[in-house]
């Protein structure tokens, strides 16, 4: 297996083999996709819940950085109506926002916020009982024992049980462990970061913790790195709420997300599949069955994005990565849309001038006289070099490979775990359970979310999240029914 470049494992403390308390099942993070397995848990057991802690590093418990914002700029790129925790209840979220909002409709875009506060209600609903254990730790290792394993050995997880550590100490001991911690922190990016740059506070790496948007406020110039949904949001926040002058967003393609069109349609063809499992076989099927859906083609690509798993799975790994080249950024433009709303003001700041985009790719972030630079190449190969104020860091996360969070890190470094073919996630079983470099499922570690990246076409969203969860209950059903 491919090995990591002076990542140092973390170090492990002597710990007492009875430190802490023991439960059945301990489920890191509370965001989104940890909500959405705890309300299937309950359902599952109907208030007589395995033992569980739910542990989250920051000190409101959920709901995940995406829906803390308290900017209503920032909206669900989905309708309400695909929104709901429970797939057997489709009207879920829309019936608990018309409690509040009486006018609310199915195909509202709500804003983020408010779709943080339904997940809070769920999340309260499901643990509102004495056999869940809500607890604040910053989770740092996990590990299998006793004997604790020496910092740079794999963890031989089996019968005995895992010890979660956190920066404090020990936290709990359970015989099951799921990872819910959504995307999990990078360290360098596609591009570099000179220390002066970095230290000047005047390069933003995330955009979302505490006050980072606050700190370029009233600037003249901003430049944003990537141009997917996420530059959306930081823009409009920027350019209306922040008082900046201009914003110049830069991205390999220079292209923004479409938009959902202002009235729903659903595709009236049957999707099918593709005839070739080859990359090229599977753009040109797209391309026809766009092309042939009279309901256009953001009809076409909403029914496609349902029979993406089986097409991707279709595939050979190569092929698999031969698409990510071909198509990756067309089809996130395509099927990751803006709201119609988002859409009109995101053009009403291009028309003025205050949004403007480029084409080419970042190579490097200098500090500069009175600001810093984003320096790269365009497409035509010219260099590309833009003075601002401040950079702001908008693109996705590069894959498994770069993240700083200690538990993966200690994971793939000490060869616990397998990483995904394209480097993206963790190696993944369609139930989720974690794979070791082997191939051979862990018994006792699952993971919900972004780390199943690459494994899955489609991680992240929330239909895809609640999938996840319910196909990792029966998972965690056997493996409680052993130890009970």
């Amino acid at each position: 297996m491919t090995q990591l470049a002076s990542h140092p494992p973390t170090a492990v403390p002597t710990l007492d083999p009875e430190p802490v308390g023991h439960v059945d099942v301990a489920v890191v993070g509370a965001g989104a996709a940890a909500t959405l397995l705890m309300a299937q848990l309950e359902r599952r057991w109907v208030g007589d819940l395995p033992r569980t802690a739910l542990i989250e590093k920051g000190r409101c418990l959920g709901p995940g950085v995406a829906y803390r914002t308290d900017d209503t700029r920032h909206r669900m790129n989905v309708r309400s109506c695909q929104l709901t925790a429970f797939s057997e209840q489709p009207d879920d979220f829309v019936a608990w926002v018309r409690e509040r909002d009486p006018a609310a409709g199915p195909d509202d875009y709500v804003p983020r916020a408010l779709f943080g506060r339904y997940l809070g209600d769920v999340l309260d609903r499901a643990t509102a009982t004495a056999r869940v254990t809500r607890i604040h730790a910053d989770v740092t290792s996990v590990l299998h024992g006793p004997p604790w394993p020496a910092p740079k050995e794999p963890k031989a997880f089996g019968g005995e049980g895992v010890l979660l550590v956190g920066r404090d100490g020990p936290v709990v001991r359970a015989d099951h462990v799921v990872l819910a911690i959504g995307v999990p922190p990078t360290g360098p990016r596609r591009f570099a970061v000179d220390p002066e740059a970095e230290a000047s506070g005047r390069y933003i790496d995330d955009p979302w913790p505490g006050a980072g948007l606050q700190a370029v406020a009233g600037a003249d110039r901003v430049v944003l790195v990537g141009t997917g949904l996420t530059m959306v949001d930081v823009a409009l926040s920027l350019l209306d709420g922040h008082d900046v002058r201009e914003v110049v967003a830069v991205s390999t393609t220079g292209r923004l997300p479409e938009a959902h069109p202002a009235v729903r349609a659903l595709a009236t063809r049957p999707v099918g599949r593709p005839d070739e499992a080859t990359a090229r076989g599977v753009v040109r099927w797209l391309r026809e069955v766009c092309a042939a859906e009279p309901a256009g083609w953001p009809a076409a690509v909403d029914a496609v994005r349902w029979a993406s798993p089986d097409i991707w799975a279709a595939l050979p790994v190569g092929e698999q990565a031969r698409l990510l080249r071909l198509a990756g950024s067309r089809w996130s433009r395509h099927r990751h849309r803006m709201p119609p709303a988002v859409a009109r003001q995101v053009e009403t700041v291009r028309r003025a001038g205050r949004l403007r985009l480029r084409a080419g790719r970042v190579h490097a972030v200098r500090a500069g006289a009175g600001g810093v630079t984003a320096h790269g190449r365009r497409r035509t190969d010219e260099d590309l070099v833009l003075e601002a104020d401040a950079v702001v860091n908008c693109s996705g996360p590069p894959g498994i490979w770069s993240t700083t969070d200690p538990v993966v890190r200690e994971l793939v470094d000490t060869g616990t775990v397998g990483v995904g073919a394209h480097g993206l996630g963790l190696a993944v079983a369609d139930d989720g359970a974690v794979l070791d470099p082997a191939g051979v499922p862990l018994p006792q570690l699952s993971v919900l979310g972004a780390l199943r990246r690459g494994t899955e076409f489609e991680a992240t969203a929330v239909p895809e999240l609640r999938a996840q969860a319910e196909r990792l209950v029966p998972r965690l059903a056997r493996r409680v029914a052993r130890h009970r």
